[in-house]
């Protein structure tokens, strides 16, 4: 069993380091942002504790009750391509024993692709016919195209609005902008 917990206090300025280096500053929030959001009750961050006592990894993840959303999900450089980051991530979906849905990058790039096919290999399908965007998370900055993967295979259009309509309103505090979906 992996050492996975939740982060504790004193963790927070060493989850945010890694935050810093593996998210672009539109795909994260400030350090005080980040630290806000440790008060609502959906959002939990787990960690994967080195032996030394650091952070390896980190989930950052909203539990919906009928579904979770995984925001950010991160493996320190020195740690990647170990295995450590998919048995986590089948660690946590084995806990949270429910419908899962996260956003990537679409496959422009390799290592994009990549990431899509980790995903696909722990049980996510791409719902690539849903055209879906992140709201900004920086001022003056522009939504950015992704794709919305669930386990459970592909949803409907009907379920990737409601899914969409509830991640942008409680993750991003924003209302979904019409895009004639």
């Amino acid at each position: 069993m992996m050492p996975i917990e939740r982060m504790r206090p004193e963790d927070f300025d060493a989850v945010f380091r890694l935050l810093s280096r593996s998210f672009p500053a539109g795909e994260r929030r400030d350090k005080a942002g980040q630290r806000a959001l440790l008060a609502d009750s959906a959002y939990q961050i787990d960690i994967l504790r080195a032996p030394s006592g650091g952070v390896q990894a980190l989930m950052a993840s909203w539990d919906f009750g009928g579904f979770v959303f995984f925001e950010h999900f991160a493996v320190a450089p020195a740690c990647r391509n170990g295995g450590i980051g998919g048995q986590m991530l089948d660690a946590l979906l084995a806990r949270f024993d429910k419908p899962a849905c996260l956003e990537a990058e679409l496959p422009e790039t390799e290592l994009a692709a990549r990431r899509i096919g980790f995903y696909e290999r722990h049980g996510f399908t791409v719902n690539a016919d849903y055209p879906y965007f992140q709201p900004t998370l920086t001022p003056g900055g522009s939504p950015i195209p992704l794709h919305l993967l669930t386990t459970g295979g592909a949803r409907t259009p009907a379920e990737l609005r409601a899914i969409e309509t509830l991640v942008h309103t409680r993750v991003y505090g924003k209302t979904p902008a019409a895009t004639g979906k």
